[in-house]
């Protein structure tokens, strides 16, 4: 499919073939049998190939191996991090997101849900890459993409670099709860609950730092009061002996100019651009519309600032909100739909 790879070489010599349909019978045995029907080359075909997106999915395999004696000296470090780092207790819950690699496993989604169920809450975050200028801790403006994406859907949000000015922000603005998005090596703060994201597709994150993206090994787990696997699917085999769900995103429609349209609106041809950390989903996602066509595919490092978009072009919503609000750009939305069983027909509970 288009969000798997694109192979213009293999493609490169494709056909298709002319059948009459009343005589199908016949000159698609004399095609198998003997080889005698002249294929008519398909330029159609390959011009949609050639506007597939690379390949963005690697595999499970380590992604550096010849360096993971050095990652010996990461998971030193990280020892020496929680074994000998004073906690700040809180006077108010505390609710940790966090992974095991270090994006694509939904955190920021995961917070928000948490925080859209869970009344009088608000996400706390450092808010990475956030524009300079301002206040230390912000709310409204200069948030960074994820924060501002949480915003723009009306959920409370707290960016602090120190964490533990968040939580005293949080508890002097009159919240009940914390949730911190990417918290879980967050060693020097209490958590009440500490809730682990593992991506299904990579749950080792192809190795720990620097080997791959990951930041502890399945060690980690220990540590977890609730396992949460994201981008689950019904062939995942994974299995924790802890408490776990499972949830997976499901586009509901767009977001243009800060007004909500139905998915089927937009319709007609269409450039995508994705600056995430796995657009994989979201270019599964947008293959799956019927009502569009994507004519190009561009893809730009995660949090990367955009250049002036297409008009009418097609982004995610955390690509929008590096952008003005009234911008010209249709941002999917989409919806956490978490289950509590890992069946072909989930137990959704939101």
């Amino acid at each position: 499919g288009p969000y798997i790879f694109r192979n213009p070489q293999a493609w490169k010599d494709a056909v298709s073939i002319e059948i009459n349909v009343e005589d199908a019978d016949k000159q698609i045995r004399s095609i198998i049998e003997q080889g005698t029907y002249k294929p008519i080359p398909n330029t159609t075909a390959q011009g949609y190939v050639r506007a597939l997106p690379e390949r963005n999915r690697p595999r499970a395999t380590l992604l550096r191996p010849y360096l993971y004696p050095l990652s010996w000296i990461w998971r030193g470090l990280n020892h020496i991090n929680k074994r000998f780092t004073n906690k700040f207790y809180a006077d108010l819950p505390v609710i940790s997101v966090g992974g095991i690699s270090a994006g694509g496993s939904g955190k920021t989604e995961i917070a928000a849900w948490l925080a859209h169920n869970l009344k009088e809450s608000v996400v706390l975050s450092r808010g990475y890459k956030r524009p300079k200028g301002g206040s230390d801790i912000r709310s409204q403006h200069l948030l960074g993409d994820e924060l501002e994406m949480l915003r723009r859907r009306g959920i409370p949000v707290l960016s602090s670099p120190n964490k533990i000015a968040g939580l005293k922000a949080a508890q002097s603005s009159g919240y009940k709860r914390v949730i911190i998005d990417d918290g879980f090596q967050s060693f020097y703060i209490h958590r009440n609950m500490n809730i682990l994201t593992i991506d299904a597709n990579w749950p080792r994150a192809r190795g720990e730092f620097p080997v791959g993206w990951g930041r502890e090994s399945m060690r980690a787990i220990d540590r977890a009061d609730l396992i949460w696997i994201h981008n689950w699917t019904s062939d995942c085999r994974l299995s924790f002996p802890k408490p776990t769900l499972y949830s997976w995103y499901r586009p509901i429609g767009w977001l243009h100019r800060g007004k909500r349209y139905p998915l089927e609106h937009k319709r007609g041809e269409a450039v995508a651009i994705c600056g995430i950390s796995n657009p994989t989903s979201f270019w599964t996602m947008l293959a799956q519309i019927p009502e569009i066509h994507i004519k190009e595919w561009v893809t730009y490092p995660n949090h990367a600032p955009l250049p002036k978009p297409p008009s009418g072009c097609v982004v995610t919503e955390k690509d929008a909100a590096r952008l003005s609000p009234d911008a010209d750009v249709w941002a999917l939305r989409i919806k956490l739909v978490v289950s509590a069983t890992p069946s072909e027909k989930p137990n959704a509970i939101c």
